[in-house]
């Protein structure tokens, strides 16, 4: 059971990746985690899947039911994985190349991450679809209530603790 939620996790993960890359909320830190207005593990429905398969109190069956969707996917997800490190690393290399770069010569780079964060980020959510059918009504409720627990937690946390350092509102973030 630990090895699927470390696994959700990852496909949850996915997508935070993509909302960051299209400028949206996803983890804290970039734009608007902790002192923005969205839940520190954003918004997207791919990020879901650990929560319910934590709150949902699992039956054997249904163990074994998400263990094979996991299984299922998991070449497909590993693949496109490589994928978005490759493409994220040629972006970083030509970024940082010599010689003169602008936005604009790295559209096709820039395409080819977003392309790829997408296509892992469709394959998560499928995932998280397929999980989902296995849960029951009380079990999806169950997993809903925690989801609006853990949204008021933060609510709380940003509360507390205020924007982060650098961002609008908060602390100067120190020089470098």
């Amino acid at each position: 059971m630990r090895r699927m939620i470390v696994f959700g996790l990852l496909v949850g993960l996915l997508g935070a990746g993509v909302a960051r890359a299209e400028g949206g909320g996803g983890m804290m830190g970039h734009g608007r985690g902790m002192g923005g207005g969205h839940m520190p593990l954003g918004e997207d429905p791919g990020l879901m899947l650990p929560l319910l398969l934590r709150s949902a109190d699992l039956t054997p069956a249904q163990r074994d039911q998400v263990r094979t969707i996991m299984q299922s996917h998991q070449q497909r997800l590993q693949t496109l994985f490589a994928e978005v490190r490759t493409a994220s690393e040629k972006l970083g290399d030509r970024l940082f190349s010599a010689g003169d770069v602008t936005a604009t010569s790295l559209d096709p780079d820039v395409r080819a991450v977003l392309d790829k964060r997408g296509q892992l980020m469709r394959e998560g959510l499928a995932v998280a679809l397929e999980v989902r059918k296995v849960l029951t009504p009380a079990q999806l409720a169950k997993a809903a209530d925690v989801r609006t627990r853990v949204r008021a937690l933060h609510d709380e946390m940003r509360t507390l603790l205020g924007p982060p350092p650098g961002m609008p509102g908060g602390e100067e973030a120190p020089p470098q």
